[in-house]
Order: C-alpha cells, then sequence, then structure tokens
C-alpha cells in the first residue's frame, strides 16, 4: 500500500512540475502572439498611410 501511495505522490509531483512547464510555456507564447499581432496591426498601418498619400 506504501509503494503505491509513494508512486501517486511522486506522480502528483510530477503534475504540479508539468503544469508549472505549462504555464511559463504559454505565457511566453501568448506574449510572442501578442506582439506579432501588434507587428501585423503596425504593418496594416504602415501600409495604409502608404496608400492614401500616393
Amino acid at each position: 500500500m506504501y509503494g503505491v501511495q509513494n508512486d501517486f505522490l511522486q506522480f502528483k509531483s510530477w503534475e504540479k512540475i508539468f503544469n508549472q512547464v505549462f504555464f511559463l510555456i504559454s505565457k511566453k507564447v501568448e506574449k510572442a502572439c501578442v506582439r506579432t499581432s501588434s507587428l501585423i496591426s503596425n504593418t496594416d498601418e504602415t501600409i495604409q498611410k502608404y496608400f492614401i498619400f500616393t
């Protein structure tokens, strides 16, 4: 019984580590997506300005 419980606790700690890593990765991806979307919107504005002035 103790071995099973010990394995379960070890699994729980791995689960915590995995969740933290996943959370950090998702935050980085979210920041990258925000950065990319702002770049795209800036590019759109630049293109629109260019076409207005020509």
